[in-house]
């Protein structure tokens, strides 16, 4: 195989998967992440490629087969510009039409990202044609430089584009390595100069469209905003699709009635020692708790390193010997801690369409009662509406957890309208004796708590 078509087919699947990473990022602010939203993009993805590979046996019999490479190639990248100016305005439009989140998160999948995925998968097939030649070997070179690709596009992404650019950046980046490879095509200097001035005015618009008075990043684990809101006079926090955290920039008193309601519970508490958050975020209760009782041992544990960052240098926190916060999935701390705690307080529910399903389970329910004391207090903070306190994902967490502990219910917001969907914290002291009911509805073997 010529060093061009190994380039060309590594790059456009470098492309693929990129894409196919960053969708979620650029989905979720409109649609949440949930697992719903990956099935939406792989198999948008999988019905693109396939598509595309249908179209290139209609077109591998015409002549000049490096004319189609090079003309596709413009196509594709121009294609992913035009999704990078339009993405916003058409995410907007699915989200204001009031369509089914499930339906809305597939449309937006398909009009976003089937046709550049669709053009970029008829390259190795005309590449096949270049070749002229049909047998074993070029078949595995083919297979080769496609899994190089594919795994350069999904390191490169995670590990480079995804915490180092922000979404439009990277699109614009995909968009020139396109541009670039066309001049693989190309020996005329005309059209050589017109790819080199497309990719640079598309790196300046990036550049010069991102000089605003926000922060507005992508992180190993989330789309972040954070942005000041002048009517309220705080800083906020957001994480994809849903306000997370903010901090009122006039007081030094807590934002949100949810905050301060655990807040009061826990400094009202007997036992406040040893104090243990799962979802830490900009951190606001737990540095709020720190402030106004300094002798408390308070950890938090938060998957995301570069929110602890944004934390301490956006919402004035300051870690210390006492105040710990540890990067680890909130499962998997408490499946390996071995710390007993005085209090843990669940702020991993806050938004209805990112569930994280496996802290929903019984098996969750079991790890957190061996990490409480005895005469500890679990608070476990939901997004829902008083309507789903026996189903949905309330009704769901409220039956995993009522197997290991005694729980009351508190609505924040409003005790009397049902309807709305509000904070609602559930409260839970240790149970003694322990019944596991068994029609348990989630378990680590079965939880679809994203579908709900």
């Amino acid at each position: 195989m010529k060093a061009t078509s190994f380039i060309t087919i590594i790059i456009c699947n470098v492309v693929i998967m990129s894409l196919e990473l960053s969708a979620t990022r650029i989905i979720a602010p409109f649609f949440g992440t949930s697992t719903i939203t990956w099935a939406a993009i792989i198999s948008t993805i999988l019905i693109a490629m396939s598509t595309g590979y249908f179209l290139a046996q209609k077109i591998t019999h015409l002549k000049n087969q490096n004319r189609i490479i090079l003309q596709i190639l413009v196509s594709s990248a121009l294609s992913i510009i035009f999704l990078n100016i339009f993405k916003n305005n058409i995410l907007h439009y699915l989200l204001s039409a009031q369509i089914n989140q499930h339906i809305g998160t597939i449309c937006a999948s398909m009009c976003l990202f089937y046709i550049p995925t669709c053009l970029l998968s008829i390259i190795p097939i005309c590449i096949y044609r270049v070749e002229k030649q049909e047998n074993t070997k070029l078949i595995s070179q083919l297979y080769i430089a496609g899994s190089i690709g594919a795994l350069i596009g999904i390191w490169s992404t995670v590990f480079i584009l995804i915490p180092n650019l922000s979404s439009q950046k990277t699109l614009y980046a995909l968009a020139f390595m396109l541009l670039t490879n066309c001049l693989l095509y190309t020996k005329q200097f005309k059209q050589s100069l017109l790819v080199i001035c497309i990719s640079l005015l598309c790196f300046y618009q990036s550049y010069k469209s991102t000089k605003m008075n926000y922060i507005d990043l992508d992180t190993l684990y989330n789309r972040v905003l954070i942005f000041d809101d002048p009517k309220t006079e705080t800083k906020v926090l957001q994480l994809g699709n849903h306000i997370n955290s903010a901090k009122s920039n006039t007081k030094d008193t807590l934002v949100y009635p949810y905050n301060q309601f655990i807040a009061d519970n826990i400094l009202d508490h007997k036992h406040k020692e040893h104090l243990l958050f799962l979802g830490g975020a900009a951190m606001s209760l737990p540095n709020y708790i720190y402030k106004n009782h300094p002798n408390s041992h308070i950890q938090v544990v938060e998957i995301d390193q570069t929110l602890t960052k944004l934390a301490q240098s956006e919402f004035d926190v300051k870690l210390s010997e006492n105040f710990q916060c540890i990067h680890q999935d909130a499962r998997y701390f408490l499946n390996t801690s071995d710390q007993v705690y005085d209090q843990i307080v669940f702020d991993v529910f806050t938004s209805e369409k990112n569930i994280p399903d496996h802290l929903t389970t019984i098996e969750t329910a079991k790890k957190a009662h061996q990490r409480l004391n005895k005469n500890g207090l679990l608070q476990i903070n939901v997004l829902a509406s008083l309507k789903d306190t026996n189903q949905y994902i309330l009704g769901a967490i409220k039956q995993s957890f009522s197997a290991y502990f005694k729980l009351s219910i508190h609505p924040i917001q409003s005790k009397n309208n049902s309807e709305i969907v509000q904070n609602i914290i559930l409260i839970g002291t240790k149970k003694t004796h322990i019944k596991i009911p068994e029609n348990q509805f989630f378990s680590d073997e079965f939880c679809p708590a994203s579908f709900l």
